[in-house]
């Protein structure tokens, strides 16, 4: 019954009796596109009048395709039929023939063009359920047959409705009546009009009144008992609404509301209430005085309290139903002691407000108080500003299950958690845990307790710590680390060769013996000095390339650094060179780590013969600095106040969350210490000056806590043994083992990954539990990483690579490498920035395949890099004949083989095509629909953030053709449903830490063409969004460019499209041209989806095609192309 290959090929259904005269006594057929995105198939016709003979046939399904009338009309000519579906077809009427199918009971016309419904239709005697969601309908005058139907549900949504007279449609048996997503602004009724309406639906529209009308004003009359009325511009709820005795269900949700009148107490039946998203700023105790209600939201308001006590309204009967009651995002500045009256209470969400006390008067759930103790079994408190865990809970609340304490101000955990039942799952995430580190907290309460139970048994100091070393090109960074750990006074000046990405040096310091002269340090700090217990002080330095190109080695820095060097070379120190040598360095280290103490460190002296100038250097760098720190700051609290004050006004999901954002880059500041260290490597200046600040920041916990930290002695010892392994990657068995020979009688298996998690913050080990394909391996030595990375990815590779390489010849003829493929390898880093996979192996030193698998695994999920495969021609060597070969033997000595490459967006160098110009002009042809989208970012390398998304674009399914990559930018296309989509991708650094990403997308013109556009463009948009939310210090605005004006004049709100849905589109700020909705927010049937199992984002189109059958079940046929 089908023709033609592949899934782009048509099926002329009903044109050969010789092959469906065996299926003309099935029941049922489906006719689709297998994706329902795909371009419909057109000008045929789909159903001829053969149809007839199909007497048995019952239920056609034809989706996704595109239906001439007179297959409509030849549809009609099967009278058994009774459920006819016909979705996406372009149908732009039903026809009067319908009236034929005198057994119908279910017709589906759903996403089409039909602008009004037709007696003949409604006439029918059978019909049961109309749906014609997503038409073009404006009015329901003209469907005055409904008194003479028996329908019983009428599905209008997302049409064009703006009235209703439900005096012209009265019907007696219609029950379920669906007008939401249309243009209504008022609704009235009587309810004699529909006297058996259960179920009304008039969400999302534009209405500011709403009245149902009774013959006499009596408690019962009428049936309804579910009404949607959410998303309107309703400033209180409905008078009419508290007549509705038998309403079950009410949604009132997201309108304008800002009381909830005693009223409502009378709704004696309701079991759902919804007024989540309005305006309520307090509340009465009748709402929780319903006697069925179960579920309760009241989230997204402007509540501050709902205090209640056992006096309060003597004689009221508190509902014993309400199982689930949502209070997030309000204001309550403590936990509501309505939530300890309310004995049935399962699960209670008070996230996301302002609580800073865990006090809860809770009901004790002692044996013989079982029946009054307490039901709660979920609470969600993340979001808040707790500082303490509660564990009084747990004695009183004995079923509680799940606790969400995420995003809170909680520092320390304490020992009497070991004494707590373990059943419930408790979520410390965002947290600021010091006592137990997060690694500990994050694998839950086992975690902590057999954390603290090693720590009974025996327990020593850390001391080690983390320095990150930064600074421009050339500033001195590797010969000031050198100086440090060198214990001469004097020092022999020598130049090193540049850092390929990031060297990692260990060394010891020896700690003072008893407190030396704390007054400046003091002063900094804030905080009174202690005592190290450590006699030597571990110090790993992280010495970062002052190019920029290799920020993607920032992402194996440890989360626990704090203390930061910032190199600067001063003898090319101005002012005017500030923002490029020292400010950029210093926004990027704010973006990295979480409240880093910045110790500014000058460099070069010897080259500047006059202290004068050393001097005022040093003071004006200081004084640049300080006033960075404090205009970073003002300008992230202003920022903060518009997004508060936006929060207030507008509300919505997009405004919370840049809210959250901002105070969370607020609280994670940098602090820049208040002198600058003046050194010189050559003569020892200022060298031990240095080493004693670095000492004195480790003595305080406050600043970095893991140098003075507690931990179990055992721990201590497994991380001497990691030390001393040779094998630079295991796996968490071998793992497991070498902890057992090491501590046999202190580490389980539970312990494995928290030991791994936490030696991982520190920096000791490298390990990835939440990866894909690397949770069960463990590098042992984070030097052997960043040193087999930096044999591929380095500024000077291609000058590097000659022939054969050094100690690798062997290699490259295990690998078949020959000279000439060597050469042809060399020249594809600059021109195609490929490198080959032979190649690459013998730039590791060809390590075994459990070490290739890591490091290639972690070269793409840090979006390093990515194997492609290409097409190479290559020579086939035929030596069984020696004559001269012809012209046609020629041709068959050489075929096409594929060759693995990898690509490194690190050697983009080259500069923007020619011919792209012509290939992308400026200003957008009118034969063609564009989309563009600018991301602006401050706090990270917009470059770094190009490259990465090269790499992850190159991931995605379906595969992207890349036809154009440059240095900035990069334009690449897909092809689906018939239709070439083209994307150029660009940025523009302002700075080395700022600038813009600029995605476009253009497809040809036609009645589809936005929606299409926003379907390719929505999942390229969430992996930009994934890239952002790694940057913890990142500030991200969004913006969608005027298609007139290509300026980015909106703000982007793609990732919640709802908050930007007004009517009539939007005016441009810069050519003052309003601009249709389509190209700044995807279309309402398009969203955005995120696979929880792989990652992976896709985009779906509503309504879903019927799921294709690869048998036939009942005697039905299927029929899929």
């Amino acid at each position: 019954m089908a023709q033609g290959k592949g899934a782009a090929r048509q099926a002329y259904f009903l044109t050969d009796p010789n092959k469906y005269g065996r299926f003309k006594k099935m029941s049922r057929i489906v006719l689709t596109h297998p994706n329902p995105d795909a371009t419909p198939v057109r000008n045929q016709s789909l159903v001829t009048s053969d149809i007839a003979l199909f007497t048995n046939l019952t239920n056609m399904t034809i989706c996704n395709n595109t239906l001439t009338g007179k297959s409509l009309r030849n549809i009609c000519l099967c009278p058994t039929l009774s459920t006819v579906t016909v979705n996406n077809c372009a149908v732009p009427y039903l026809p009067g023939q319908m009236a034929k199918l005198e057994r119908l009971e279910h017709l589906d016309v759903s996403f089409n063009e039909i602008t009004f419904i037709p007696d003949a239709v409604c006439k029918l005697p059978k019909l049961k359920t109309l749906k014609a969601r997503g038409n073009r309908v404006t009015t329901l005058k003209n469907i005055k047959s409904l008194r003479h139907s028996n329908m019983t549900l009428l599905d209008l949504s997302e049409n064009f409705v703006e009235t209703v007279a439900p005096k012209d449609n009265q019907s007696p048996t219609l029950r379920d009546l669906d007008l939401s997503s249309n243009r209504l602004r008022s609704f009235s009724m009587k309810a004699s009009d529909w006297p058996e309406l259960r179920s009304l639906n008039c969400s999302d529209n534009k209405m500011t009144s709403f009245t149902i009308m009774f013959r006499v004003r009596k408690a019962g009359e009428g049936k309804l008992t579910r009404l949607l009325l959410s998303s309107n511009r309703l400033i209180k709820i409905p008078n009419t609404v508290y007549d509705l005795r038998g309403l079950e269900t009410l949604d009132i949700s997201n309108n304008l509301i800002d009381l909830v009148p005693g009223n409502i107490r009378g709704l004696s039946n309701l079991s759902s209430l919804d007024v989540s998203r309005n305006r309520l700023k307090a509340l009465t105790l009748d709402i929780f005085c319903m006697p069925n209600l179960t579920s309760l939201d009241l989230s997204h308001n402007m509540l501050v309290r709902a205090n209640y006590d056992a006096q309060t309204g003597v004689g009221i009967q508190l509902s014993a139903t309400l199982k689930l009651l949502d209070l997030s995002y309000n204001r309550f500045p403590d936990i509501p002691t309505i939530v300890t009256l309310l004995r049935g209470l399962e699960e209670l969400d008070l996230s996301h407000n302002e609580i800073t006390k865990s006090e809860l008067d809770l009901p004790e759930n002692g044996p013989d108080k079982r029946k009054e103790g307490s039901k709660l079994k979920t609470l969600k408190l993340g979001g808040n500003k707790l500082q303490n865990l509660p564990l009084v809970w747990w004695s009183k609340l004995s079923q509680l299950t799940e606790l969400d304490l995420s995003g809170n101000d909680i520092s320390v955990i304490p020992p009497e958690v070991v004494n707590i039942s373990q059943n419930c799952n408790v979520n410390l995430a965002g947290n600021p845990l010091q006592e137990p580190p997060y690694s500990v907290c994050r694998w839950g309460f086992p975690a902590i307790s057999d954390f603290y139970k090693d720590l009974s048994v025996g327990e020593d100091t850390f001391c080690s710590m983390n320095v990150l070393v930064v600074g421009a090109r050339d500033s001195g960074k590797t010969v000031l680390v050198h100086a440090i750990r060198r214990s001469e006074a004097r020092f022999v000046s020598w130049v090193p060769q540049p850092t390929v990405g990031v060297e990692i040096s260990d060394f010891e310091l020896q700690m003072p013996d008893q407190n030396a002269d704390q007054s400046e340090m003091d002063s900094f700090l804030g905080l009174p000095f202690s005592k190290c217990p450590c006699d030597k002080l571990n110090v790993r330095t992280w010495d970062f390339s002052g190019d920029p190109s290799y920020s993607g080695y920032y992402r194996f820095l440890p989360v626990s650094t704090r203390l930061v060097l910032l190199v600067t070379d001063l003898s090319k120190f101005a002012p005017d060179n500030f923002a490029v040598n020292v400010e950029s360095w210093f926004t990027n280290v704010s973006s990295l780590l979480r409240s880093p103490v910045v110790i500014p460190v000058a460099t070069h002296l010897d080259t500047i013969p006059e202290e004068d100038v050393i001097q005022s250097r040093c003071r004006t760098l200081l004084r640049l600095l300080m006033e960075l720190t404090q205009r970073r700051a003002l300008e992230i609290r202003t920022a903060l106040s518009e997004a508060k004050v936006s929060l207030n006004i507008h509300g919505g999901e997009l405004a919370r969350e840049k809210v959250a954002e901002l105070e969370g880059i607020l609280k994670t500041q940098p602090v820049v210490y208040s002198s600058v260290f003046s050194v010189s490597a050559i003569t020892g200046r200022g060298i031990e000056s240095l080493k004693q600040i670095i000492r004195k920041c480790a003595m305080n916990p406050k600043m970095v806590p893991e140098v003075t930290r507690t931990l179990p002695k055992s721990w201590l010892t497994v991380r001497d043994g990691v030390w001393k392994e040779m094998m630079p990657v295991v796996n968490l068995q071998y793992f497991k083992e070498s902890l057992l020979s090491l501590v046999p009688s202190g580490i389980i298996q539970s312990q494995v990954k928290v030991l791994a998690t936490y030696f991982k913050e520190t920096g000791d080990v490298v390990y990835f539990p939440d990866i894909p394909g690397l949770e069960d391996d463990v590098i042992l030595h984070p030097s052997w990483l960043v040193e087999k990375l930096g044999a591929v990815l380095r500024h000077d590779l291609e000058k590097t690579l000659s022939w054969p390489l050094e100690g690798k010849k062997d290699c490259l003829r295990k690998q078949g490498v020959s000279k000439k493929d060597f050469f042809k390898m060399r020249r594809e880093i600059s021109e195609k920035a490929w490198l080959d996979a032979r190649l690459v192996k013998c730039l590791w030193e060809e390590p075994p395949d459990t070490y290739h698998r890591v490091l290639m695994t972690i070269i793409e999920q840090f979006s390093l890099g990515c194997k492609v495969v290409s097409m190479e021609t290559v020579q086939l060597h035929d030596r069984t004949s020696s004559d001269v070969p012809d012209k046609a033997t020629k041709a068959r000595a050489f075929a096409q083989k594929e060759a693995v490459k990898v690509l490194f967006p690190f050697y983009l160098w080259n500069e923007r095509p020619a011919e792209l110009n012509q290939a992308w002009p400026k200003k957008c042809p009118l034969t063609s629909q564009e989309v563009t989208v600018t991301y602006r970012l401050q706090g990270s390398s917009t470059t770094g953030t190009f490259r990465s998304l090269l790499v992850r674009y190159h991931l995605l399914k379906p595969k992207l053709e890349f036809l154009h990559m440059w240095r900035e930018g990069a334009v690449f296309k897909r092809e689906a449903d018939n239709r070439v989509f083209t994307f150029l991708m660009t940025v523009e650094s302002a700075r080395e830490t700022s600038g813009t990403l600029t995605l476009s997308v253009r497809t040809g013109k036609g009645r589809e063409a936005l929606q299409a556009v926003w379907e390719v463009l929505l999942p390229l948009l969430m992996e930009v969004e994934r890239l952002f939310a790694q940057l913890t210090g990142a500030r991200v605005d969004r913006y969608s460019a005027c298609p007139r004006c290509r300026q980015p004049s909106f703000t982007g709100q793609w990732t919640h499209p709802e908050a930007a849905r007004t009517s009539g589109g939007t005016v441009c700020s810069h050519c003052k041209d309003r601009v249709e909705l389509g190209y700044l927010v995807p279309p309402r049937d398009v969203t955005s989806v995120t696979n929880p199992d792989g990652g992976s984002t896709t985009v779906v189109a509503e309504p879903e095609a019927p799921k294709q059958q690869n048998t036939s079940v009942d005697g039905s046929l299927v029929e899929t192309h």
